[in-house]
C-alpha cells in the first residue's frame, strides 16, 4: 500500500477504542492517504499490536469513540 503524507482532522497522537471493545486503547501514529487517495491513520495498541484504518470510519461513532 503506497502512502503519502495528508492533513487531516485526525493527528498522530489522538488516542481512540473500538465501540466494540472500550477496553483497549488506540494512539494514532501517523496519518497518510493511499493512492486512491483515501486517507488512513496508522494505529497502535497499548497493549500491542497495529492496524490501518480510514479516518473516515476512525470519526464514525458507530465504530470508534475519542479517548479526550
Amino acid at each position: 500500500m503506497f502512502l503519502r503524507k495528508v492533513r487531516s482532522n485526525i493527528d498522530p497522537g489522538m488516542s481512540f477504542r473500538k465501540a466494540s471493545d472500550p477496553q483497549k486503547t488506540w494512539v494514532v501514529v501517523d496519518v497518510a492517504t493511499t493512492v486512491d487517495g483515501i486517507p488512513h491513520a496508522r494505529l497502535s495498541s497499548h497493549g500491542g499490536g497495529q492496524i490501518t484504518i480510514s479516518t473516515y470510519v476512525l470519526t464514525d461513532a458507530e465504530y470508534w469513540v475519542p479517548v479526550r
